[in-house]
């Protein structure tokens, strides 16, 4: 499996996974496949185009797209030590193959190395179990519950908001 930005040229790839992710999970991510699915091409390729703070990881089985993960930093100066995990996903026929590990491993490593970032944030639906024992494992614990965060098809979902600490700098360098 290599893990790599998914570039624009891959935004059909990348389209046709986020619309599996919301079409079979609508419960795990705030977005609507319905939205979702009415966006242009090209407003999924500028979605994707890697920035200097933001980015979203493929993970690629030879040319197919088997998981994804987006990272955005935050823009306000007084929030710019904060950054977001979105969109983290992986097509069922690649999952218990650590490929969800393997992307946010990749995510972390990448997130640590901005200048200045010291908290990795993310949000898991409370019913999560699968990917709550993958954050676990990696570090992130939760600060706080956020009742019926989603709702979809009359049923409300909490949402479990879960921080990773990063060290400073100087600690990991030593």
């Amino acid at each position: 499996m290599k893990i790599t930005n998914i570039i624009p040229e891959q935004a059909a790839q990348f389209r046709e996974l986020r619309l599996q992710a919301l079409r079979s999970n609508p419960e795990a991510f705030s977005a609507s496949y319905e939205t979702f699915a009415r966006q242009s091409l090209d407003a999924v390729k500028e979605r994707i185009q890697t920035l200097d703070d933001n980015f979203v990881l493929g993970a690629f089985d030879g040319e197919r797209l088997a998981g994804m993960a987006g990272f955005v930093r935050e823009a306000s100066p007084k929030l710019r030590h904060k950054g977001n995990i979105w969109g983290m996903y992986v097509d069922s026929a690649y999952r218990g193959q650590r490929v969800a590990f393997q992307l946010l491993e990749e995510l972390i490593r990448r997130a640590g190395m901005l200048e200045g970032l010291r908290q990795i944030l993310l949000g898991v639906t409370a019913s999560n179990t699968a990917a709550r024992k993958l954050y676990d494992r990696m570090g992130f614990t939760v600060y706080g519950v956020e009742p019926a965060a989603l709702q979809y098809n009359d049923m409300y979902y909490d949402m479990e908001l879960m921080v990773l600490h990063l060290p400073k700098k100087e600690e990991r360098l030593s």
